[in-house]
């Protein structure tokens, strides 16, 4: 398939993400602010698109380890299906965090906007998508984080939480600061490799994964005083 027609089905999914923003929007059944009215909504797309993109990232990893196939070449509708849906999630979420709410965070935007130039770029030259998958299940984590964030703002108190934020925890340490660096392991490992079948996709990745992964790293420290704070030291 010519890989125009990707981008033209992300733009029909990001259609629908913005379409059914707007109508949730327009009947918002509580009483809230227009930016925390926004903020819900975001996060309970966040929650539904990512499960959706992990989901096809774990089949997709699952094909490439199970068939006799190259994983530096190897293209699924799985692999496709997770970086166009994940690629109008990153367009959405900018288009109304950073211009209609207005939100003031550089740290993040920068990595919006990375995210979406690597996705463009691995959708349109079609390699690495196994590497991609990898870097990209780190995702799994933005659902616990997106219910945490969900209940905080709207002072949600439930014994649910604690098992929500432990899972948090719990992904984040594996997928962000296990597998992520095993996977730029494995990139620069298969350099030559990789470098020969597309250098710019190849340094590209290498540089979005380590820029994620330092990120990665300072986040978790975050959330684990915060999770140390709220559950652990209760004095």
């Amino acid at each position: 398939m010519n890989t125009i027609v990707y981008f033209m089905e992300m733009a029909n999914y990001l259609a629908y993400m913005v379409c059914f923003h707007n109508i949730i929007y327009n009947n918002y059944p509580f009483n809230h602010t227009v930016e925390i009215k926004h903020y819900n909504i975001l996060e309970s797309f966040n929650v539904i698109t990512n499960i959706i993109v992990c989901y096809n990232l774990l089949v997709n990893i699952y094909k490439v380890n199970m068939y006799d196939v190259d994983e530096f070449t190897y293209v699924s509708d799985n692999s496709i299906i997770s970086m166009q849906i994940l690629g109008a999630q990153l367009i959405y979420e900018t288009i109304y965090y950073f211009i209609v709410i207005g939100r003031k965070d550089n740290f993040v935007l920068i990595h919006h906007l990375y995210s979406i130039i690597t996705l463009f770029s691995n959708l349109y030259y079609n390699v690495f998508h196994y590497q991609y998958s990898l870097i990209a299940l780190t995702e799994f984590t933005n659902p616990f984080l997106s219910i945490l964030l969900i209940c905080k703002r709207n002072d949600i108190n439930t014994k649910f939480l604690i098992v929500n934020d432990t899972l948090l925890m719990i992904f984040y340490f594996i997928l962000r600061i296990i597998v992520m660096p095993y996977a730029i392991y494995k990139g620069i490992y298969n350099y030559e490799i990789m470098y020969s079948i597309h250098p710019y996709i190849y340094i590209n990745g290498l540089f979005t994964s380590s820029l994620l992964y330092c990120m990665s790293v300072h986040w978790f420290k975050i959330l684990y005083n915060k999770y140390n704070k709220k559950y652990i030291k209760q004095d």
